[in-house]
């Protein structure tokens, strides 16, 4: 097992200071309840957070002292309750928190490399204090160490009586709010009252609550485990490998990523104590009530808003290859959670002497879900993220860049951890041995003939066993079994697929490799035809995931998938239908949405043959649907294939809403306007050409464009900057954008002053042979700007600044081109192929001329407008007060549309281009 990094001596400069909240606050006595005041909760929770940049010692105290006012609790100090001793409650005397700054011989880099198992060097980051009790110790204690590289790593302690991860990623995310912007308003406002979750009178216990019930097992495994060294055992599961845990659910069962690795732990864990198989073992993992509380707890809640959920189980039923015993364990304890349960056990915790039964249970507790990976100071989000030190207890902890995967972090004795890593890393042994003999034989002819074509099949193993989770390709170095090297498969996968993958490159490709390159185009398929293509497996995607009722972001989702699969592979050969239905089936798997196959199967088939009245009469003969189901399997399997297992797909979603939360822009206008960008350019090339942040950046440029909302902006700080893309990076995606919907930028200038440039308002002639459209109503392809000429070129960023000309004239040039004129672009009438044939009113043929495009601006009635905007507003006032009765806070709409999966209600093509239209003349206009 590879060593841990040890940290070297801190260096303290100055003394640590307490830091106080910057005005007065309320003096009183807060109530805990009973779940806040648990004895095993009599601990400190201490996050880690590394960052490339530093930010000043003096600005994190400013703003800390200025969140420290909404936060007061936290600076106030414990004290035993006068009502019972052994109760605590919390005096809010603002005494303030302690802050300490400290310097460190050491790199990002050097911690980097050994940053998966900490270690009790670890500790010198955070400032040890001289306490004798439990009591003394200050609910927060920060230390910031400022590395010899300038990066800083950033370590907080926060008593765990005061809140729970969700309320201290609440704070630290509060915290950071104001470190870059001071004077903003906290996007969630803290709601600091515990009395909701008082007990009753008298006290009504209606439930076991096993997770408090001691059995009398032969020996205490918690005694055992620590009478011994432990050091820490890390392991990361990629979506793939949580996929493949899931095949091992039989029969397929619905559950979730958080369900199937859990059990698979607890299983591993058990398996490496090696225990008797008729003890009888528990799973403890906490659970969030805030949502199952009747009323719910109020938004902003940051106390500890968690019970914990139990799974109990004998050893020899729990060690078994199917997972899908531990997995319905664990949803049965999820689901005995409700409001009365929570209400019981609050009045069971009433009797002090109570405590977790330990003695042979493995505790879990989920950190992947709260954002602390998130955590942005100014200097942008961290680079590692975890806990200060490892716990007998075990932490699903988020990877960093990739929001779908887990770091599983736990200490178990010295003796048992390259066991316990062995089961979590070596999940199917009986499968790996049934094809042992078949991947010899794979490989063995692989080495031999490098012009031999595999089947789909060898293919689909082949790439199982190098992707799902393995640093690098396998090979058997015998006797007789030459070894396989990169080469080797490269060479397959050329012959096999007729390009190699860009596996180490990532998922991005240039203009020319899409629209010249392509399998297609080698098969005869035009630009034109290919994306007309495009538009149809895109618009079939997206309505049946909406029948289906697939979130939006599992729609997302399956459009990357199938723009990746027509990358290297020929729509001449490959029936979309078939492979965007495969396509919506594997991505809801992979984002935690399983859909049945047999749903899917039915409702793709209905919707591709809507036109045929007998078609859903026809799919439920047997022949028909085995026939339909093969075919959609298939081409998963195909699918897999294709795209090398990796399933890291990133959307712009989530950039988006941070930036927009953290620019404190309020517009619904804007925040909608740009969300429905993001959607639209999924049925677009785009994802294949930019990275998601580019085109959250491109989205929100245009969206504040056209409602004349101004992006942040100041002497060392631009806008862009918060979504890690260049000025040029930015100028390209806009550029292809503005394109994409079908509008010429025109009378340009660049910004060589301190003051804006004049934009002039000359009409220069279309070029007719460059078509133009939108997005949503021409295949992309046409969209191109064909000229030579800078007639159509879109300069939205000055690349070649004078060097007066600082980050604060940037964002002046860019607040210049608001006024620059647009001219629309009437679009051609085409429609999206469905059933294989051309449909729709105005579809050209093929002896039809091409659509002209209209040179003259069309008159516009301002009326209209302004009644068509003051209707859509009524119609989102409405939508906010429906969303408002489902409980979803009006201020978080948008990060509830990705959290819940809600879909933005539908839109025909032309209301889209008309809207489009009149809100780009309307910006004209004023």
């Amino acid at each position: 097992m590879t060593k841990s990094l040890e940290i070297p001596d801190c260096y303290y400069p100055k003394e640590s200071v307490l830091v106080c909240p910057k005005n007065t606050t309320p003096r009183h006595t807060l109530y805990l309840s009973n779940l806040d005041d648990q004895k095993f909760l009599r601990f400190t929770i201490k996050y880690l957070h590394l960052y490339k940049k530093s930010v000043c010692a003096e600005d994190l105290k400013d703003s800390l002292s200025k969140v420290l006012v909404e936060y007061y609790p936290l600076a106030g100090r414990l004290k035993p309750s006068e009502e019972h001793e052994e109760k605590f409650e919390l005096d809010c005397n603002g005494e303030g928190v302690y802050f300490a700054e400290a310097h460190a011989d050491l790199t990002v880099d050097e911690f980097l490399q050994a940053s998966s198992k900490p270690n009790r060097s670890w500790r010198k980051l955070l400032f040890r204090l001289d306490s004798q009790t439990f009591l003394d110790v200050p609910p927060l204690v920060i230390q910031v160490t400022y590395l010899s590289c300038g990066g800083m790593i950033l370590c907080t302690a926060i008593n765990h009586c005061f809140c729970d991860g969700i309320g201290s990623s609440q704070f630290l995310h509060a915290w950071s709010q104001l470190t870059c912007k001071p004077n903003a308003e906290l996007l969630v406002t803290p709601f600091h009252g515990r009395h909701l979750l008082r007990p009753r009178v008298p006290p009504q216990i209606s439930f076991s609550h096993p997770e408090f019930h001691c059995h009398e097992p032969s020996f205490d495994l918690t005694q055992f485990i620590l009478s011994q060294p432990v050091v820490p055992v890390s392991v990361t599961f990629t979506p793939s490998q949580i996929l493949s845990l899931k095949k091992l659910c039989v029969p397929s069962l619905k559950c979730t990523s958080f369900e199937v690795l859990a059990s698979h732990v607890w299983r591993s864990w058990v398996k490496a104590l090696d225990l008797a198989p008729f003890l009888t073992v528990k799973l403890l993992f906490s659970i969030n009530v805030r949502k199952k509380m009747r009323p719910k707890l109020p938004i902003g809640y940051y106390g500890n808003g968690f019970v914990l959920g139990c799974a109990e189980t004998s050893v020899d039923r729990l060690v078994v290859p199917n997972l899908q015993y531990g997995v319905k364990l664990v949803q049965q304890a999820k689901d005995c959670v409700t409001n009365d349960y929570v209400r019981s056990m609050v009045d069971f915790l009433e009797e002090r002497k109570v405590k977790p039964d330990l003695s042979s249970s493995l505790v879990i507790s989920q950190w992947s879900k709260q954002g602390l990976e998130d955590l942005d100071f100014g200097e942008g989000r961290p680079l590692h993220m975890g806990p200060l030190a490892s716990e007998i207890y075990c932490l699903f902890l988020p990877v960093v860049g990739d929001i779908h995967a887990f770091t599983v972090l736990m200490s178990v004795p010295q003796s048992l951890a390259n066991k316990f890593q062995h089961f979590l890393e070596n999940f199917d042994e009986r499968k790996m041995k049934e094809d042992d003999g078949f991947i010899r034989h794979l490989l063995h002819s692989l080495s031999c003939s490098e012009s031999a074509i595999p089947t789909v099949c060898q293919i689909h193993v082949a790439v199982t066993f190098i992707f799902c989770g393995q640093k690098q390709p396998i090979s058997f170095v015998t006797e007789e079994v030459p070894i396989v090297t990169g080469k080797n498969l490269s060479s397959v996968w050329k012959s096999y697929l007729g390009c190699t993958p860009k596996m180490a490159g990532g998922w991005c490709f240039s203009r020319a490799e899409i629209e010249h390159n392509s399998p297609s185009r080698r098969d005869g398929i035009d630009l034109k035809k290919e994306s007309e293509l495009r538009q149809s497996y895109c618009s079939l995607i997206q309505d049946l995931g909406m029948r289906l009722g697939a979130p939006q972001l599992t729609i997302a989702t399956a459009m990357v998938f199938c723009h990746r699969f027509y990358i290297y592979q020929s729509h001449a050969k490959n029936d979309w239908r078939t492979i965007s239905t495969a396509c919506l089936f594997h991505a809801a798997k992979v984002e935690d949405t399983p859909i049945s196959v047999n749903k899917v199967v039915a409702a793709a088939y209905e919707m591709i043959y809507r036109k045929d009245p007998d078609a859903p009469q026809r799919i439920r003969q047997k022949d028909v649907f085995d026939k339909q189901k093969a075919l959609v399997l298939i081409g998963e399997r195909m699918l897999l294939s294709n795209i090398g297992f990796d399933f890291n797909i990133q959307h712009p979603y989530r950039p988006l809403v941070r930036a927009l939360n953290k620019f404190g822009i309020t517009e619904k206008d804007v925040r909608q306007v740009a969300w429905n960008y993001v959607n639209d350019w999924l049925k677009t090339t785009l994802c294949l050409q930019y990275k998601p942040h580019y085109i959250a950046a491109g989205s929100l440029f245009i969206a504040a464009k056209i409602h004349n909302v101004k992006l942040p902006s100041g002497k060392d700080y631009v806008w862009w900057n918060e979504f890690d893309v260049a000025p040029k990076q930015l100028n390209a995606v806009v550029q292809e954008m503005t394109e994409l919907l079908g509008y010429k930028r025109k009378g340009m200038q660049t910004c060589t002053s301190e003051k804006p440039a004049e934009i002039s308002s000359a009409k220069k002639k279309d070029d007719s042979s460059s078509p133009e459209s939108c997005v949503l109503s021409r295949p992309v392809s046409l969209s191109r700007n064909s000229s030579n000429g800078s007639d159509g070129q879109l300069e939205m960023i000055n690349q070649n600044h004078p060097s007066s000309c600082n980050p604060a004239d940037e964002q002046a040039c860019l607040a210049a081109e608001v006024k620059t004129e647009v001219q629309p672009r009437v679009p051609d009438g085409s429609e999206s192929v469905a059933d294989g044939e051309a449909s729709g009113k105005g579809m050209n043929n093929a002896n039809s001329e091409p659509d002209q495009v209209v040179n003259e601006p069309r008159n516009l009635d301002m009326d209209k407008i302004l009644a068509m905007r003051k209707k859509r507003k009524t119609e989102r006032e409405n939508e906010k007060r429906a969303l408002a009765m489902k409980g979803i806070d009006e201020d978080d709409w948008i990060e509830k549309e990705l959290e819940r999966g809600i879909v933005f209600s539908a839109q025909s093509v032309v209301k889209k281009q008309r809207l489009a239209d009149a809100f780009v003349k309307a910006a004209v206009s004023q």
